[in-house]
């Protein structure tokens, strides 16, 4: 990590730290919803929290994900479903970095800032299309701490072939 990431990351846990008591006053508010309130995230946004694990090359701090813990650690300590959602959803820039760089012009070319949430657990049941191109999954799964915050989802679920 070079130096100038750092400064922006350490800039970043400053931020997080000045939203901690936002993310308090919120914390029934959060409970009652059941998700994470817009505006949480959209001060999270701000920061620059989001960017923490992204690859430099999507706009991203390109970060030691020691660094994004420790925001979510901290992010915990004011409000915990807004740690454990939020660090679901941001540790996704970093899994997606972990992709093909198509995989990753498909969700960022775009819009570098979109967010990926996930169902990894195979309680979910869809069908898969191949259009040509690769597949179209639809379907229903259980949970995905996040998703009301995201516009792409990893899934996960059993394979079955010729059946």
């Amino acid at each position: 990590m070079t130096s100038i990431q750092q400064r922006d990351a350490q800039s970043v846990l400053a931020g997080i730290d000045e939203l901690l008591p936002n993310l308090r006053a919120r914390a029934q508010e959060t409970e009652d919803l059941r998700r994470i309130p817009d505006a949480s995230v959209a001060e999270l946004e701000e920061v620059g929290f989001f960017k923490l694990v992204q690859p430099e090359q999507w706009g991203g701090l390109q970060s030691d994900p020691t660094l994004f813990f420790e925001a979510v650690r901290r992010l915990a300590s004011a409000c915990g479903s807004t740690g454990w959602a939020m660090g679901i959803l941001g540790v996704h820039n970093w899994h997606l970095a972990q992709f093909t760089q198509q995989a990753q012009e498909d969700v960022w070319s775009e819009d570098p800032a979109v967010r990926v949430s996930s169902s990894y657990a195979p309680m979910g049941a869809g069908v898969v299309t191949d259009d040509g191109d690769g597949y179209i999954v639809n379907g229903a799964w259980r949970w995905s701490s996040g998703c009301d915050h995201a516009t792409w989802t990893f899934v996960g679920g059993p394979v079955i072939k010729d059946g």
